[in-house]
């Protein structure tokens, strides 16, 4: 099965007097039309309309994209992102190559966000699992837990907060007024021995 679809994309000024030369418009945003193989659909949106498209006058990740080498370049935006500006007419086949690359970019994000998330929850049961581990750093907004940070909404960072409050209450003394409570944590933290959540004084702390 294949669709019409729809690209739009950008020509630099280059691109813009080869368009021309060839008896196409020199507008700086283009639109092209072809037939995409169902190969290829999942690269493309489909809008209510049925409409099958694929912009690639958005701004870009950095290095999420390559364009062919001579054909084009990527211009950085102010928010840091990267446009796309073709300094060829390109061909239909260009801008398809452009779309599984995007896809196949976002995929791997996607994959990568899936793993993250199965690491998180393994360190997260690990720790409940083990009442003697504690946090590497207690922070306002957030504690480390195994080099990774959970922020004040997860339940593993309620626990970790109320491990370190335990463990810290007894340590309290009445501080010479030439002390700090950072010093006195520091103090607490370097007298931890360096058990498995790696508490155990400032090497133990978020790099």
């Amino acid at each position: 099965m294949s669709a019409q679809a729809r690209i739009r994309y950008y020509l630099s000024e280059q691109g813009r007097l080869a368009s021309l030369k060839e008896g196409g418009h020199c507008r700086r945003l283009q639109e092209t039309i072809g037939v995409v193989d169902e190969s290829d659909l999942a690269a493309f949106s489909i809008n209510d309309e049925g409409l099958v498209s694929f912009d690639a006058t958005v701004a870009f990740y950095p290095r999420e994209v390559t364009v062919p080498a001579g054909t084009g370049r990527m211009v950085k935006t102010s928010t840091g992102g990267e446009e796309m500006e073709w300094d060829v007419v390109p061909t239909w086949e260009d801008l398809v190559a452009i779309a599984r690359q995007v896809k196949a970019s976002l995929d791997k994000i996607r994959a990568d966000a899936e793993e993250d998330a199965k690491l998180l929850a393994r360190i997260a049961r690990d720790f409940l699992d083990h009442p003697g581990d504690r946090a590497t750093t207690v922070d306002r907004d957030y504690v480390v837990i195994a080099g990774r940070r959970f922020k004040n909404d997860q339940p593993v960072a309620a626990e970790a907060r109320q491990r370190w409050t335990l463990a810290w209450i007894p340590t309290l003394t009445l501080r010479p007024n030439n002390r700090s409570v950072a010093e006195d944590e520091a103090e607490f933290l370097s007298a931890q021995p360096g058990d498995r959540g790696g508490g155990g004084g400032e090497a133990c702390r978020e790099k």
